[in-house]
């Protein structure tokens, strides 16, 4: 009586022992140049079957695979190409005054591992799966050359997507200091360039090839993915003083002193232009008004005792802004459009001031006493009316 049930049970769902010894042969199977060799457990079966087949794909892709060797190009004598995207997440400071700069972006690339190739159909139809990169899978040791500080938002083996065609991408969240020298000659109306370079730390260019992306083989009819080196993300946030109006990436090959071989890079600028509003209302525009208010001097009678105090305070107000806008400038040897505007308005405003302090003197030579007495002019004009014609010459 027992015999029928278990035959029943036996047609209904294999026994685990059965299921167990098909994952081992599974195992067992090697991989070849044109990827895993699998076997369907299931095309009908539910979920927990399909997760089985996922757990088997991974282990026969997996069977004979080196994670510190890189994959080969069969199309290129150099090495395999990685493509790379910067999503632009955050521009998180522009340090004028330190010449560095911060950015926050997800550091997206691609590249094709022909070893970890499958297909599809004969693994119920799986055509995405998930390993960890570095530990598991091999992926380029790509960082930004000369950045100050950089902070890992995720695992450095974080998990990598792998397609059946072999396509291989991972995104990677990151935050960049790097420095950034500042021509601030046309500050506040300013447009800075700020350059950092991108490549591999421990691969040449024999071994992988950096450029910028294009789209990715398993994802090219995704109108979702850009077919461009840079974009913003969707929580892209406007920087409050700066405008990032342009993107470019090149791509070059550099030999450094250290090794013999070439390494592949990409160089990345970033255009930004300054909003110089508040430096405008702040600054240019109050040095430019006292200046012109210490022109009206000039039409203050002599006689007023207030001419050579308003000459003063222009001079004490032009220096004060100065100081304010020195705070935000790089310190350096250029000359920048504000240290030009503040030389001039403040050689005015001392002009107009020892020019007031000779008139009011004028106007008072009868009262006083001194230098500037009345006497000691007469004085030095006849010393010099040589012929006494009591007109001067040009000579006299």
């Amino acid at each position: 009586g027992a015999f029928p049930q278990a035959a029943s049970v036996w047609l209904g769902r294999p026994p685990m022992m059965l299921v167990q010894a098909a994952l081992l042969a599974l195992l067992s199977v090697p991989a070849h140049s044109a990827g895993a060799v699998g076997v369907a457990l299931s095309d009908d079966l539910p979920g927990i079957w399909r997760m089985q087949n996922m757990t088997a794909l991974k282990a026969a892709l997996l069977a004979n695979y080196d994670a510190t060797t890189a994959p080969l190009d069969s199309s290129s004598n150099r090495g395999v190409t990685v493509r790379m995207q910067l999503g632009m997440d955050r521009l998180l400071s522009v340090d004028t005054k330190e010449e560095q700069m911060q950015i926050y972006g997800w550091w997206r690339h691609d590249w094709l591992d022909p070893r970890l190739k499958w297909t599809p159909s004969d693994w119920d139809g799986i055509s995405l799966i998930t390993l960890r990169g570095g530990a598991h899978v091999w992926k380029p040791e790509l960082t930004m050359y000369g950045a100050t500080e950089v902070s890992y938002l995720l695992s450095e083996d974080q998990e990598a997507m792998i397609y059946s065609d072999g396509s291989v991408w991972v995104s990677r969240p990151l935050v960049h200091t790097f420095p950034c020298e500042m021509d601030m000659r046309n500050f506040p109306f300013d447009t800075q360039v700020c350059e950092f370079t991108w490549g591999s730390w421990t691969y040449d260019a024999y071994t992988i090839q950096v450029v910028p992306r294009t789209a990715m083989p398993a994802l090219a009819n995704d109108d979702s993915v850009a077919d461009i080196p840079f974009v913003f993300t969707a929580d892209f946030d406007e920087p409050t003083e700066f405008d990032l109006i342009k993107v470019d990436a090149v791509t070059s090959e550099f030999t450094y002193g250290c090794c013999p071989e070439p390494y592949s890079i990409i160089t990345y600028r970033l255009y930004l232009r300054r909003q110089h509003l508040a430096y405008t209302a702040g600054i240019v525009a109050p040095i430019i008004l006292a200046t012109f208010a210490g022109f009206s001097t000039f039409i203050i009678s002599p006689g007023a005792g207030e001419r050579i105090g308003l000459g003063v305070t222009i001079v004490l107000a032009t220096a004060a802004i100065y100081i304010v806008a020195h705070e935000v400038l790089p310190k350096g040897n250029q000359y920048t459009m504000i240290l030009v505007l503040y030389t001039t308005s403040f050689a005015l405003s001392v002009f107009t001031l020892i020019v007031s302090v000779f008139s009011v003197s004028l106007c008072f030579v009868k009262e006083s006493e001194g230098l500037l007495s009345e006497t000691n002019l007469l004085k030095t004009f006849i010393d010099a009316d040589a012929d006494g014609s009591g007109d001067l010459s040009r000579e006299e």
